[in-house]
């Protein structure tokens, strides 16, 4: 193996060894009891020069050199004293999954905020030359009807290739073919906009206040089980005891309960 693995390659397809007929030769005495199990098949990596597919001699020799010692020779004989052996500089590459959710439906009235995988990211390991062909890895979504909550599906990955076309690897390797995606669905409101006044004097009628917003509402979204709860949106405080002057305009944030986003 230090053949092959001191030129940075590795072993992407061998096929098993079978259909070989080996020859003994030695006393006879210590041959006639010879096993299958006790001579191993292997092939000589002495013609490995570089990557691609090499046709390799094999070899034989007696493993149970306990039972069987002395000089004993070991042929493959023809046709079956060659293999094909395919070789390839092997590394690893990581690759983070990207959601396809292009075939989802939303309901009307939700939206999807954002997805993720589970695993995030993918190791692949194989023959240099596949790797450089793999742009992307790829978790497509369908699901059954409209969704109007939060679900997870699980998903079959695809490799594609720099165009975003599908690309079917012959020897590399994934740490998994699948990951688990999360679609994460809001619900969409459209809510009025309201001002808190604070520092007002005892038994001062708030409702008495004219004001006028430049934005009366404002689009939103988040959990249903979040955003269905609300009536309106505050802007931040507005002190009149110390912010108050006649005719002036004010700018204000909009403050926007935990989990809730906006879409304007």
């Amino acid at each position: 193996a230090s053949t092959y693995t001191a030129q940075g390659l590795d072993i992407v397809e061998k096929p098993d060894i079978e259909g070989v007929t080996v020859k003994v030769e030695g006393n006879s005495t210590i041959i006639g009891n010879i096993q299958n199990s006790d001579i191993m098949v292997y092939p000589s990596y002495a013609g490995v020069s570089g990557a691609g597919k090499v046709t390799l001699r094999l070899q034989a020799r007696v493993t149970n050199t306990t039972d069987y010692s002395g000089n004993i020779k070991c042929t493959v004989e023809k046709p079956y004293d060659t293999i094909d052996v395919v070789f390839d500089e092997v590394s690893e590459k990581t690759v983070p999954v990207t959601v396809d959710a292009s075939a989802v439906s939303i309901a009307d009235g939700y939206m999807l905020n954002k997805t993720s995988a589970v695993p995030a990211e993918i190791t692949l390991r194989g023959p240099t030359s596949e790797l450089d062909q793999v742009s992307s890895i790829v978790a497509p979504v369908q699901t059954d009807g409209e969704l109007a909550d939060t679900t997870t599906v699980p998903a079959t990955l695809e490799l594609r290739d720099a165009e975003g076309n599908v690309f079917t690897p012959q020897y590399t390797s994934m740490e998994s073919d699948s990951a688990n995606v999360t679609l994460t669905v809001y619900q969409v409101r459209e809510l009025p906009l309201k001002v808190d006044f604070i520092g007002t004097p005892n038994g001062f009628d708030v409702e008495s206040l004219h004001y006028f917003l430049s934005q009366q509402t404002l689009q939103v979204a988040g959990p249903a089980r979040t955003i269905s709860t609300l009536e309106a949106l505050t802007v931040t405080d507005f002190d009149l005891a110390r912010e108050f002057e006649p005719g002036r305009d004010y700018q204000r944030l909009i403050e926007l309960p935990a989990g809730i986003v906006s879409l304007d």
